[in-house]
């Protein structure tokens, strides 16, 4: 059912971009707002394993080193509980508490974090669905939390000063806290947008959650001995 509930998303946004039975868009309200999306329903498949592979379409254990390679900025950072809703995303006000990778002038104490959650309606109702680093059971950071992200410029068309997105991997936005508050998400189960706002993840099971949080650890042990 987990399967059905993934398949469900791809064929959705496939649907958008071939026929257009679902459009992506930016609210007025949400945007002055954000706090109008809490009763929405968030589509989202959990976090597992299998999922995960069958996304990047890999059967190996996974290397995440890329994610240290591949990123221009890796900050740890607190989430001062400032967003809105701009640019078919949620910008997330940050302060930088410390740099692993790339530099932050010193004048650039908050950057902005475009975290890939968008706005659908669907054919009776409208939706928050997750992409990128959102697709696989991610959810918004919760305010006054600490977390290591692994950044890239966000593209000039979006058009804000120290934009940036998250890289394409469920662990691109790491809890700095050992205890990482998540969510067992059922076969089937939707829940809404208010209900994600004390989690970091929503995951498939207990295994697939430790296998997340071991490799959480790993990869901030990698940032630190480097």
């Amino acid at each position: 059912m987990r399967r059905a509930v993934f398949v469900l998303m791809g064929v959705l946004l496939m649907s958008a971009t071939m026929v257009g039975f679902l459009t992506r868009i930016s609210f007025s309200d949400f945007a002055s707002d954000p706090s109008r999306l809490n009763n929405l329903p968030y589509i989202a498949a959990p976090y597992s394993v299998a999922e995960e592979r069958r996304f990047t379409g890999s059967s190996k254990k996974h290397d995440d080193s890329w994610l240290i390679e591949q990123s221009e900025l890796i900050v740890h950072i607190r989430f001062n509980g400032e967003r809105k809703y701009y640019a078919k995303s949620f910008l997330s006000s940050v302060e930088v508490a410390g740099v692993y990778k790339g530099s932050v002038e010193r004048s650039e104490s908050d950057i902005m974090i475009y975290e890939p959650l968008g706005v659908y309606q669907l054919t009776d109702h409208r939706a928050v669905v997750g992409e990128g680093a959102y697709l696989l059971g991610g959810t918004l950071m919760r305010s006054g939390a600490e977390y290591v992200l692994f950044l890239k410029h966000a593209p000039a068309r979006m058009d804000v000063p120290k934009g940036y997105v998250l890289l394409e991997s469920p662990l691109a936005k790491l809890p700095v806290s050992r205890s990482c508050p998540y969510r067992l998400l059922g076969e089937g189960e939707v829940v809404s947008m208010s209900e994600t706002a004390k989690v970091d993840l929503l995951v498939a099971s207990e295994d697939d959650f430790r296998n997340y949080d071991s490799r959480c650890l790993a990869l901030l042990s990698q940032l630190v001995d480097d």
